[in-house]
C-alpha cells in the first residue's frame, strides 16, 4: 500500500492507521487532507473516535492511499463542472466500498447511498 505524503494534490480515497484501527476517507486534494487531519487532531479537534486513538497512539499514526481517482478526459467531457460531479459521485461511491471492505473500526458511520 503506498504512504500518503503531504505533496499528493490527486483526489482519491485514503485510511489512516492508528495503532491497527483505520479510519477511512475521501478528499479532492489527498495531500491537504492529511495535513487538515494531522492539523486537527495535534489541536485534538479530530473527529471523536480517531481522536481518543490518535492521543494515545500518535507515535504510531500513518496515512495511505487506497485508491486515486481516474482522470476524466476533459477533451471528451469538455466541461469543469461536470468532471467535479464525476469527482464526488465516484469518491462518494468508491468510499463506500472501502468502508464495507474493510469495516473500519474508527469512522463513526458509512456513507449513505
Amino acid at each position: 500500500m503506498e504512504r500518503l505524503s503531504g505533496r499528493d494534490d490527486s483526489a482519491g480515497i485514503y485510511l489512516i492507521v492508528i495503532d491497527g484501527a483505520r479510519y477511512v476517507g475521501k478528499a479532492l486534494n489527498l495531500g491537504r487532507r492529511r495535513h487538515g487531519h494531522l492539523a486537527a487532531l495535534n489541536t485534538g479537534r479530530g473527529a471523536p473516535l480517531l481522536q481518543a486513538a490518535y492521543d494515545e497512539h500518535e507515535d504510531d499514526c500513518s496515512f495511505y492511499v487506497l485508491e486515486r481517482c481516474p482522470a476524466w478526459d476533459r477533451v471528451y467531457v469538455g466541461d469543469d463542472a461536470l468532471v467535479d460531479d464525476l469527482t464526488a459521485g465516484w469518491l462518494h461511491e468508491r468510499e463506500r466500498h472501502w468502508c464495507r471492505e474493510l469495516r473500519p473500526e474508527l469512522n463513526q458511520q458509512v456513507p449513505a447511498p
